[in-house]
């Protein structure tokens, strides 16, 4: 096929070439870009942080400050589950 001058996506990483290879890496790329934080997300999250915090009175600044007074290692567990 070279020869003829026809060349097929291939990828080091997949086994396999051709229209199979495409679709992969297609579908990967489009995974990829829902693991990024879209500016929406960020805000449900910031918000969702905000309100964490506010109902066991634990300060933003002490959950970033990798504080271990009592509640505030509590407060990131509960982040951490959601």
């Amino acid at each position: 096929m070279r020869r003829l001058g026809v060349h097929e996506k291939s990828d080091e990483r997949i086994l396999g070439r051709g229209e199979f290879v495409e679709q992969l890496i297609k579908e990967s790329d489009q995974t990829r870009q829902e693991q990024f934080f879209d500016k929406e997300r960020l805000h449900r999250v910031a918000k969702h942080v905000e309100k964490i915090c506010k109902k066991e009175y634990v300060s933003f600044e002490a959950l970033k400050s990798g504080s271990r007074r009592q509640k505030v290692p509590m407060v990131r567990s509960k982040l951490a589950k959601k």
